[in-house]
This record gives structure tokens, sequence and C-alpha cells, in this order.
């Protein structure tokens, strides 16, 4: 079970619950818990706790136990149900019955549960916890089952959320996540919605289904893992809403919700029920950030799993995604820990109703693949997936998924190849990459460009990062050496040297002056006033080139060496390069040279010398497009040094800008003091708001100056996601209204563009 995080629950007080006078009470800490408290969170902690009694007794106990502490502990027990709804998602219809049994025996119970749950429903929406404010919505839902919510009201309810889904002048992303909280929680409040509200019901769908028709889905073709595929990728609303329609066509009968509730509907009946208050959602503003959308992953289907075992519900089917919510969320609530996930996903509950192996994966694969990011660490997916195998039958469903990759990669993403590449590299190198790699030997007859080329060639480069050249080999079949990779080495020697480009004629003097210096360890004062002199009588850049080869040559035994070697030199070379475009390319051409026979290299050595200020980020871009590379342009070290370098571009940007707001926010801090104390912060602080009104305009034209360089970065190659929207504008104009644009390029962009519409 997962610890839950602990908050102050005592901050949702109503001011009507404080003393008269107006005087607020001292609110207790975490750590001032009574002992009553803590006996109260480990009664209701049991609630799910397997042993052999069932759910519906442990519930009948726990509320028994619960009422002698309804008139001193009501807002403790709320608070403690609050915060397992909000993380347990998996066990909401037990809270919510535990709720009922409560309010049965004291009706200001449920009257105080409805009041704090919007308040925190409220809460959440504003601070755009929108996973946590679905489960609330759920947890309303329920509570209609468990006569604690009236039915009238829910409806009411739902249609405030559509109402906020049709207000004018918002982003679609914003209404898609209401309609989205509504269609969720429809599967637990649906039957008895539609036997007591059934033309308020019929008339919320009407609304569903207007909205549905009307918005745009002009983005879900640019999230799709595949391009063409036998199985269906809806996007998620559009999927959500067909398996609702089904549901209700199959008069809103489901196989899946634990509905505990029905073994007390003696206790239940006559408990008094509750209108929600009014809701108005808080209004949308410019700096919230939604939920993106997303597309349904569908990868097995009922003929991948074997016979006699579990049927694969469909794909239109509520209980399809219901079983997938609650995967998620298992993982969301252990992503700390591989091994407490694998083994809460292993133990699922409701684990023999469905082939538990494949939904599993399927869930796993579609958060891995996720489009633009996944929701976590690539990393984790894979050592979640590592320790899955230690489970029987996992491996084999593993590597049949492996397979059925392969057979369908041909129209995937290039994005989603790449992670299957990192993937499928890492599980291999912790099963001594033991695979059937002669039954991919169909790649070797197409062109680099094939995506199953692509793929195999990727993976053994990769594998050999995780192991070593030799040992690679040694798995592969003698086919495969023509996309073998060859064995990783230096290509610099002084003799090799002279025929570099940018070298001059005396280089060899330079080379043996340099080689001399290293060494004897010189420090880098020493070496940089050599290199003046050669620099005098020669070619800058020739003088930069030789002396970055050489000192590359030198460190060459390891990434430890090289990064010693730039972190002793680091002066030397910035005061060389100057750090402008030429000279950075210079670097990179140099090494492009000595290390093209091991492109990881490359790779690490242009990330650390990016982090050092010693290459420019216009320089690596230009270079890694430019011919100069074309050669490797389908191999995807330069696709990842291109990410790496846009990556730093936008977090130098974003450090910016963050410090450019905490010194406005410190200024205004010293504005808003006033009389005595502002006097005196000017006095003792040597005139502290001029110097920050210095350093403001200092960081401003800082961050004037990256966000520049940003935007010329993304309108050479408009590939990374999340910054590019806050310079869509200026991308808008300066680069679309022009003529000659590749129609393939405009309609990537409008669909990117349509993500956060």
């Amino acid at each position: 079970m997962i610890h839950l995080p602990h908050s102050d629950h005592d901050r949702r007080r109503h001011v009507a619950e404080e003393d008269s006078d107006g005087c607020y009470k001292r609110r207790r800490t975490i750590q001032e818990r009574t002992g009553s408290e803590a006996h109260l969170e480990s009664l209701i902690n049991r609630i799910s706790e397997k042993n052999n009694s069932s759910m519906e007794s442990n519930l009948e106990n726990l509320a028994q136990s619960l009422g002698i502490y309804l008139i001193t502990d009501i807002d403790r027990i709320i608070d403690i149900i609050l915060e397992h709804v909000c993380y347990l998602p998996e066990e909401i219809t037990a809270y919510s019955t535990l709720a009922g049994l409560l309010n049965s025996k004291k009706q200001k119970f449920g009257f105080e549960l409805l009041h704090q749950l919007l308040e925190v429903l409220r809460e959440k929406l504003v601070s755009a916890d929108f996973i946590h404010a679905l489960h609330i919505v759920i947890f309303l839902a329920d509570l209609v089952n468990c006569r604690v919510v009236s039915s009238s009201s829910l409806v009411e309810f739902y249609e405030s959320f559509m109402e906020a889904a049709c207000e004018e002048n918002i982003p679609q992303v914003r209404s898609d996540w209401f309609v989205y909280a509504v269609l969720h929680s429809l599967p637990w409040a649906g039957p008895e919605l539609n036997d007591r509200e059934k033309e308020p019901l019929d008339n919320l769908l009407e609304g569903v289904d207007k909205y549905m028709l009307e918005r745009s889905t002009s983005h879900a073709k640019l999230l799709q893992v595949w391009s063409a595929t036998e199985h269906e990728q809806k996007e998620y609303l559009d999927s959500l809403w067909t398996q609702i329609s089904k549901l209700r066509d199959d008069n809103w009968v489901e196989r899946h919700i634990s509905r505990y509730y029905v073994a007390f509907d003696g206790s239940l009946a006559g408990a008094i029920t509750h209108n929600l208050p009014i809701f108005v959602p808080p209004p949308h503003t410019s700096m919230m950030v939604y939920p993106l959308p997303t597309v349904v992953f569908r990868f097995f289907d009922y003929a991948d799993c074997p016979d006699g075992g579990p049927v694969l519900p469909g794909a239109h089917s509520i209980e399809r995604f219901l079983i997938e919510e609650e995967l998620c969320s298992i993982i969301g609530n252990n992503c700390y820990s591989r091994k407490e996930c694998a083994a809460q996903l292993v133990s699922y509950q409701k684990k023999t109703m469905v082939p538990i192996n494949y939904m599993i994966l399927e869930v796993i694969f579609s958060q891995l693949f996720r489009l633009p990011h996944p929701l976590l660490r690539p990393l984790f997916y894979g050592s979640v997936m590592i320790e899955l195998c230690k489970i029987k039958d996992m491996p084999q469903v593993i590597a049949q998924a492996a397979e059925l990759f392969y057979q369908r990669i041909d129209t995937m993403q290039l994005e989603c190849i790449d992670r299957l590449i990192d993937w499928f590299s890492y599980h291999m190198s912790n099963f001594d990459y033991r695979w059937s790699w002669a039954d991919w030997d169909d790649c070797l007859d197409l062109n680099d460009y094939a995506p199953r080329r692509y793929f195999v060639k990727e993976v053994i480069e990769k594998c050999m990062r995780f192991s070593y050249h030799e040992r690679i080999c040694d798995c592969l079949p003698s086919s495969f050496e023509e996309i073998t990779p060859e064995k990783p080495s230096i290509s610099f020697s002084v003799d090799e040297a002279v025929n570099y480009d940018l070298f001059f004629v005396g280089e060899k003097e330079l080379v043996a002056e340099v080689e001399k210096a290293f060494r004897n360890k010189v420090e880098s004062k020493e070496v940089t006033e050599m290199l003046r002199g050669f620099n005098e009588k020669d070619n800058g850049l020739a003088t930069l080139s030789t002396f970055f080869a050489v000192m590359l040559n030198a460190a060459q035994k390891s990434f430890s060496h090289n990064f010693a070697a730039l972190a002793r030199y680091h002066e030397t070379l910035k005061e060389l390069s100057s750090i402008d475009d030429e000279s950075s390319t210079a670097l990179l051409q140099t090494l492009y040279k000595v290390w093209r026979h091991n492109r990881h290299m490359i790779v690490v050595l242009i990330t650390k010398m990016l982090r050092m200020t010693l290459l420019s980020a216009n320089a690596v871009v230009s270079w890694l497009l430019s011919s100069y590379v074309k050669q490797e342009l389908h191999r995807f070290w330069l696709w990842e040094a291109l990410f790496i370098t846009v990556k730093y571009a936008c977090d130098c940007t974003n450090r910016c800008k963050i410090k450019l707001q905490q010194m406005q926010e410190r200024r205004d801090r010293i504005e808003q003091n006033d009389g005595d104390a502002y006097r005196l912060c000017f006095n003792e602080d040597d005139n502290l708001g001029v110097i920050l009104d210095d350093d403001i305009e200092v960081t401003k034209k800082e961050l004037s100056e990256l966000q520049e360089m940003l935007k010329n970065l993304f309108l050479n190659i408009l590939h990374y996601w999340y910054e590019l929207f806050e310079l869509k504008q200026h991308i808008d104009k300066e680069l679309f209204v022009t003529a000659g644009i590749d129609p393939r390029i405009l309609e990537v962009y409008r669909q990117f563009a349509a993500l956060k519409a």
C-alpha cells in the first residue's frame, strides 16, 4: 500500500466554526497530532487491508468503530477520507460506502462532507491538480448510490461543468477536461441517474453529443503512435464518448465497479440525502496549464491472448477503460519504487477477470509511447518491466510484444521508434542480449532510411553502449555485419592531422608543443600563452582545432579523462574560441573527425561542452543540420544531439526567466514597504532598490537575447514541444506567412498548434 503524503488538514475549517470574537484558533501541525487522530488514521487505513474478512464486513465494522468519533472528530474523519479518495481512486467505492454508512448514523456528517468536498475540488482546480479533482468528481458521483447526494443535485452539478465547457474564449483543453470529468464519472452514477433522472440525464448527454460534434480533433493525427494500423487509435475523448454511448445502449450495466453499497441497502435506505451546494468552477486564467489531449493506445486484441484464459475486454467496452485507469493509477502512485510498482500491478485485485499480463504491458507501453512526452521517465517503465519479468509468463508476453512492434514499425512515429530503441536495448542489456536476431534479417535488404533497418541498426549500437563491441558481435549472426557499427576508436594521429583542412603547414610544431604540455601537466595559463604565439603567426581557427584534437587524443581513455581535460583547459578553449559560431563549428568538426568511430563520445562531449559554455547552441544546431554531416542524417545520435541542444537552450531561457521573476518580486516587496521600513531598507542596504533596478535591466537584456536565440532555433527546426507555445506568435508571423513552405510541414505545425488551442 502506498504511503499517503501528509498535509495540514485543519486548513479547511470554516470561519463559522472559529471563535465568536473573530480570533482564529491556532492550527495544529502534523507533528502535533493527538493520539485520537492517529488512531482514526489507523482505523481508516485498514479498510483495504487484505485479510480473511470481506470488504463489506470491514466496512460494517469500521462504521461501527467510527460512530463514537462522529461528535468529536467529524472534521478529521472527513479529511482522512478525502485524502484517501485523492490518492487511492481504486478504493473510491469503499470510501463512498463508508461515507453512506456514517451519513445514515449522523446527518451532519453528510452535510459537512459535501461542503468540504466542493471546497477541496475548487482548491484542486485553482491549483491545476486535475487528477485529484477528477477523483473527487467520481467520489461525488458514487455518493448518489450511497444515499448521501441527491440524484437531482448531481445532475445540476454536471450541468455546471457543461456550462463551464461551453464558455466562450477559452481553450478547448479546458472544455475537454470538464466534459471528460462528467463522462469519466458516469459509469458510477449512470444506473441510478437513469432510474431517477432519466430525462435530465438524456438532456445532459445530448449536450455532450453536441459538444463532441463541434470540437476539433485536428491534433489527433500528431499524437497517434502509428500512421496506419489495424487497431483503433481514437482520440481520448472520442474514445470515452464511444464507450459511454455503448454503456448507455447496454442500459448502464457494467461488470467492473465494486458496488459495496448494495450489501447495505437496508441501512442506507433510511438515510437523508443532501443536495450538493451550487458549484461554479473557477474561471479560466492565462496561467492555467490544462492536461494535453492524448490518443488511446491499442496494441493487443483478444486474438493475441492465449486460449482458455480470461478474455480481453473489447476496445469499446467501458470495462477496458476502467481497468486501464486503475492500472495507470497504480503506476502513478508507485512511481518512486519500481519493485513496489511491479508488485502492486501483479497483485491487482481483479486480475483474474482479464489477461492481466497483456493489460499491464499495454498500459505501460501506452505511457512510454505517449506523445508528446511520457508521463514519467522512460527508464522507469523499462525498470518496471524488468521487475515484471520475474513473474511467470511475463517474459514471453514481453517477447511477443517486441515482435509485434517490429512487425508494425513501418508506420510508427519516428519519436516512438526512438523510444522503442531505448527500451529494447536496455531490456536486452538485462538479459545478456539473447534474442532471435536472425528472425529480423529481412531488414538487411532494406535501405538505411527504412524503419526496420533503422531500428535494428540503432538497437545494436545502443546495446554497445551498455556493453562492448566484441560482446555484441558475438551475439549477432554473421549476416548482420553490414549493420554492425565499427569498433569505437579514435581517429587522430600527427601524420593524419596534416591532411585536415583547418590545420596549417607548421602544425607538427604546434602538436609537439601541445603534447609536451599535456604530458607535463602544464597549467592552463601557460598553455594559453604558448598558443597566443602560434595565433600571432598563423590562423587562429587552425590553432584552436589542432589544440582541441591533441587534447582529445590525450584524453581518449574514458569520459572522465575527457571531462577532466575540458575542465583543466576550459579557460584556454574559451579564449581561443571566443564562443562564436565560427569557432564552435571548428570545434565540432574537429570533434567529429577525431571521434567519428565513436558517436556516443560525440554526443556526450557536445552535451558537456554546451554546459561548460564552450559551444553555442545555434552553432551546434546549424552544424548538425549542415551538409558536413549529411551522411549521418539517418542516424539516431544526430537527432539525439539535436534534441539535447534545443533542450539546453530552453532550460537556459527558463532559468533566466525565473531569475527575473524572482528579482522583480523582490523589488516589488521593497516598494510595498512604506514609511520607516522603506527608508530603513534604502539607508541600511546601500540603495538596494537602485541596485536591483540595474540588475533587473541586465537580466531583462539577457533574457531578451536568450529568447531571440531560442526563437531562431525553433524557426529552423520546429522540433521541441512545450516551449514552442510561448513563441508561437513570432513563428506564425515570421515563418508561416512566407511562401514556399512545404505543405507537409505546415500540416504538422497546425496539428501541433492545435494541442493547446
